[in-house]
């Protein structure tokens, strides 16, 4: 069964277009949930369309980018963040002026929609690096709170972890 990216797939993480195409087509077996990290061949060549996660001075003539971005940063002290929402979330993430790191990875989380039955498996997000806890504001894929150990696992790496704005 194939993974379809659906509305409700997160997909504002910068992953270029033919990587989500080549990990898709990785894990187009799959029939149940998982949460996976991928890296990436060296013979996948992108050609860059967000020339600022590779480049944040400018961008200089047609270069090939092999790697995504990731924006995760560990060990960001206090004086370093702010909080903002992003996108459509409904609560703060703890964010960071640092450019994303380009990294040969990324952590797919895929499975069955849980409202969608219809939908077969579906992305949820992928994203650049390897895998990491939701934030403390965000959701099960149930659509309920975090709770107990997941919430405070939650908790204690994102007291010091933050995202690049």
């Amino acid at each position: 069964m194939a993974i379809s990216i659906h509305k409700d797939s997160h997909m504002d993480h910068g992953i270029p277009r033919e990587v989500v195409r080549h990990v898709l087509g990785i894990l187009r077996d799959r029939n149940e949930f998982f949460v996976e990290t991928i890296a990436l061949p060296e013979s996948i060549e992108i050609r860059h369309s967000l020339s600022f996660w590779a480049n944040p001075g400018g961008w200089a003539g047609d270069m090939e980018v092999k790697d995504v971005p990731c924006g995760l940063h560990l060990n960001v002290p206090e004086s370093e963040v702010h909080y903002a929402e992003r996108g459509d979330r409904k609560y703060t993430s703890r964010l960071c002026k640092r450019p994303p790191r380009m990294v040969r990875e990324v952590t797919v989380v895929a499975g069955p929609h849980p409202e969608d039955p219809a939908a077969g498996m579906i992305l949820f997000t992928m994203y650049g690096g390897p895998q990491a806890p939701r934030e403390p504001g965000a959701l099960t894929l149930e659509g309920e709170p975090l709770e107990g150990d997941a919430l405070e696992e939650s908790k204690a790496f994102w007291k010091t972890a933050a995202l690049s704005e």
